[in-house]
C-alpha cells in the first residue's frame, strides 16, 4: 500500500514538475504592450505616423546659438535658433548615436523609412524586447522595446527599422525613446527573439534581457 501511495505521489510531482516547465515557455508578453504594439503598426500602415510621434516624450532645451559648438547639444534640433531661445525635442538614436530632433523632422523620418502608401510595403512588428518580472510575465514592470521593420507584402526585409521604447501608464502609453536604423543587420535576436550572449550594438536595447517573436 505504501509502494502504491509512493508512486501516486511521485506521479504527481512529475505531472508538476512539467506543467511548470510548460508554462514556463509558454509566456506572453503583458497584454497592455500587445495592445499598444497592435496601435502603433495600425497607424503607421495607415500613414498616420503623427499619431505614434504625439505620444513621444519630449524634453525642452536652450538652444546654445544657431550651429553646434561642441558635442552632446541639441542639435539639429537647435538649427538656425538664436542663443538662449527654447526649442522642445526627443532624443533619437541613430545605431551608436544620438541627435536631439523636432516631433516633425521624427514624423517626417518614420515616413520616409516605410510610407504606409507605397506598393507593397508596410510595417511588421519583428520582436518585443522586456524584462522577465518575478513572477514570470515579461514586461509586467510596464516598459517594453517594441522592433518594427518595414517588409513587402511577400515578407522579404525591407530598409528601415525603428525601435520603440514604450512605458506604460494604466491602459496609457506613451514612447520614452526612439532608435532608428537602415537595417538589422546580423542582430539575430531583434529579428526572431530570444536572449543575448553579448551586448547589442543597438545602444537603446541593453536594458532590455529578453525578446520575444510578434506573433498577433
Amino acid at each position: 500500500m505504501r509502494s502504491r501511495r509512493t508512486r501516486v505521489a511521485r506521479d504527481r510531482t512529475r505531472v508538476t514538475a512539467n506543467r511548470n516547465e510548460h508554462a514556463r515557455h509558454r509566456l506572453s508578453v503583458d497584454v497592455r504592450i500587445c495592445r499598444a504594439a497592435t496601435d502603433i503598426v495600425a497607424s503607421l500602415r495607415a500613414g498616420r505616423s503623427g499619431a505614434v510621434v504625439s505620444r513621444v516624450e519630449t524634453t525642452g532645451f536652450v538652444c546654445p546659438g544657431p550651429k553646434p559648438t561642441g558635442l552632446g547639444q541639441p542639435f539639429p534640433l537647435c538649427t538656425g535658433a538664436g542663443a538662449g531661445e527654447n526649442r522642445v525635442g526627443v532624443a533619437v538614436a541613430n545605431d551608436s548615436e544620438f541627435s536631439i530632433e523636432s516631433l516633425e523632422s521624427l514624423s517626417g523620418s518614420l515616413t520616409r523609412l516605410a510610407d504606409a502608401s507605397s506598393p507593397g510595403r508596410h510595417w511588421t512588428v519583428r520582436t518585443i524586447g522586456c524584462e522577465v518580472g518575478p513572477r514570470g510575465c515579461p514586461c509586467s514592470d510596464g516598459r517594453a522595446l517594441l522592433v518594427l521593420q518595414g517588409e513587402s507584402d511577400l515578407g522579404d526585409p525591407g530598409t528601415g527599422v525603428v525601435l520603440f521604447e514604450l512605458r506604460m501608464a494604466g491602459r496609457d502609453w506613451s514612447v520614452p525613446a526612439v532608435a532608428i536604423a537602415a537595417s538589422l543587420g546580423e542582430d539575430r535576436v531583434l529579428r526572431d527573439g530570444g536572449d543575448y550572449a553579448e551586448p547589442s550594438p543597438f545602444i537603446s536595447v541593453r536594458d532590455f534581457g529578453k525578446f520575444f517573436r510578434w506573433t498577433p
